[in-house]
């Protein structure tokens, strides 16, 4: 598989990130592939995309650590070495970065095909907050990549609410909390499903209003 690597990029084809995760190749491998120099580092290793794979995977320092045989600090210097590479360092034209968190981190488009793609669907199945973490992974958005609170089971509840009850004024009674409260978490509801998630909202009915997803 290393010169299978090497060979693609002798011949210009592209080699995949994922394909890196999945299977690292050595430290002097990786170097033909991300020839280092003074301006361009940090150098990657084989290591550093180890750490990188299991925190795509939604797995955090400490648990990394205890994969990988390391202390958490170590793992925490890599991990911020290597992220640092892949957000801001030059990336060879013969990598394809086809993994949605780091394109979401390199600021490049990301677009689906599979899982959920529309809100209906979303509040057909209502999947378990597990389940709901699991999509927003496969989605890219992933702890430590800039990503925040995704999207819950309770929201999603929220929004079956909205589709029955019609009124955030009977909703907020319900729940005790202020109307302004229950449209603010709609307004979050929405800009997260059109823009972390990719997910088309086909009931227009429930948000009433324009959010800018980059707020």
């Amino acid at each position: 598989m290393e010169n299978t690597f090497l060979a693609r990029k002798a011949n210009s084809k592209k080699i995949l990130i994922s394909e890196l995760l999945e299977t690292p190749p050595s430290d002097e491998v990786l170097a033909e592939l991300f020839p280092y120099s003074k301006t361009v580092k940090p150098h990657i290793s084989r290591l550093g995309l180890k750490i990188l794979k299991l925190r795509l995977d939604g797995i955090d320092n400490e648990e990394a650590a205890k994969v990988l045989g390391l202390t958490r600090n170590q793992v925490e210097g890599r991990f911020q070495n290597i992220k640092a590479k892949f957000e801001r360092g030059p990336i060879p034209d013969y990598i394809e970065l086809d993994h949605p968190a780091l394109r979401r981190l390199r600021g490049l488009e990301v677009t689906f095909t599979e899982g959920y793609m529309k809100l209906s669907e979303l509040l057909r199945d209502m999947p378990s907050d597990q389940e709901l973490k699991e999509f927003a992974i496969q989605r890219g958005n992933v702890s430590g990549f800039g990503t925040k609170r995704m999207l819950n089971h309770e929201d999603l509840i929220l929004v079956q609410k909205k589709q029955t009850v019609k009124r955030n004024a009977t909703i907020a009674r319900e729940l005790g909390v202020r109307p302004e409260s229950v449209r603010f978490r709609l307004m979050w509801i929405q800009k997260v499903l059109k823009g972390n998630l990719g997910v088309q909202v086909d009931l227009p009915d429930l948000f009433p209003f324009e959010v800018d997803e980059n707020v």
